[in-house]
């Protein structure tokens, strides 16, 4: 997926038992990762799979790789794609401005 105003040293998306339409590729690339701007100087790498369960739900992991050697797993499950995708980057949000605010304070 081509990357928009944000420049980490990696992103990619994996997909498992779905394909991933035009639209979802934009939701992603154009309306959330922009979200995580802010974090682009410290945050590595994200790996992004999206897995379609049984039961037709959607299981959204992320790993989040930070600058200073932490890593941080994410992921949320949710029937909508764009529910799993808005409470994925939600999560991914706080837990990178959480980190930041623990290198700040050590």
């Amino acid at each position: 997926l081509p990357k928009k105003g944000v420049n980490f040293m990696q992103f990619e998306v994996k997909t498992i038992g779905m394909k991933l339409e035009k639209e979802q590729s934009e939701l992603l690339n154009v309306k959330k990762l922009p979200r995580l701007k802010f974090a682009e100087s410290y945050l590595q790498d994200l790996s992004l799979t999206l897995t379609s369960t049984e039961g037709s739900s959607i299981k959204a992991s992320v790993s989040l790789h930070f600058s200073w050697g932490t890593y941080k797993q994410i992921e949320c499950i949710s029937y909508d794609f764009n529910s799993v995708i808005d409470e994925l980057f939600d999560k991914m949000e706080r837990t990178c401005r959480k980190e930041k605010e623990k290198r700040i304070k050590y």
